[in-house]
This record gives structure tokens, sequence and C-alpha cells, in this order.
């Protein structure tokens, strides 16, 4: 029984290990992927007159926000859409914004980059006054 509980305590001792933290390459690795455009569906529908497309998205879910939305052909043609919150099942309507969209169109999703958090300003050592400003 001494053995069993021994053993019980050790193995729940290896598990409470905080993970290492990740470096500054892995981190700018993780953000650099995480930034990469993706295909998210095709473009089903197009109407040229009123402006808009319906984009076919792969895979269950709402389309993902904070960025934006580009359509690419197979010969390299392009345009820039905007979804415009209609949905039925899987299709989303979207506005066209620009460039050439046919149906057929691949959309990718690029994520916006994360805004970078202005740093505070460092003080002297052994002053707790701001700096004063001269002119």
């Amino acid at each position: 029984m001494k053995a069993f509980l021994l053993l019980l305590f050790s193995l729940t001792s290896c598990g409470t290990k905080a993970p290492p933290e990740p470096t500054a390459e892995e981190k700018e690795a993780a953000l650099e992927k995480a930034l990469k455009p993706r295909i998210i569906g095709l473009v089903s529908s197009v109407s040229p007159e009123k402006k808009f497309v319906l984009i076919q998205k792969y895979g269950p879910g709402n389309l993902p926000g904070n960025g934006t939305y580009q359509t690419l052909s197979t010969i390299g043609n392009g345009g820039s859409i905007r979804p415009s919150g209609e949905r039925v099942r899987d299709f989303f309507a979207a506005d066209w914004l620009s460039g050439e969209i046919k149906r057929g169109d691949t959309v990718l999703f690029r994520p916006n980059a994360p805004r970078r958090q202005a740093q505070p300003e460092a003080k002297e050592p052994g002053s707790s006054e701001p700096p004063s400003s001269e002119t």
C-alpha cells in the first residue's frame, strides 16, 4: 500500500510543472504562422449589377473576424470583398469592393496583425517625478 501511495504522489508531482517559457524566436514564428492567409472557401455566385458575391465556406462555423478578405483566381486575378453579415447555412453574402471576381475563385482570409502596446517611458533611477520639458 505504501508503495502505491509513493508511486501515486511521484506521478502527480511530475504533472504540476509549468511548461517552459517560449523563446523570442518561437513567439515570432507563432505570430508569423497566425498571420498567414488561409483559404476559407470559394465564390459560389457573383452579382456584378448589385456588387455582391456569395461565399461558400469550408467547414462549420462563422467567418473569422478582424481581418481582410480577398479572392484569387487560377490565373492570378483577384479582388477584395467584405462580408455583409447575411448567412444561409454555409453560404455568406459579401460586398464586392474592388478587383475582378468570378464564380469558383478561392476566398482567402488574412488576419490583422495585433496592435503593439506602447511601452511606458523609462524613468531615471532615483527620480520619482516625470521629466520636465524645457523650451
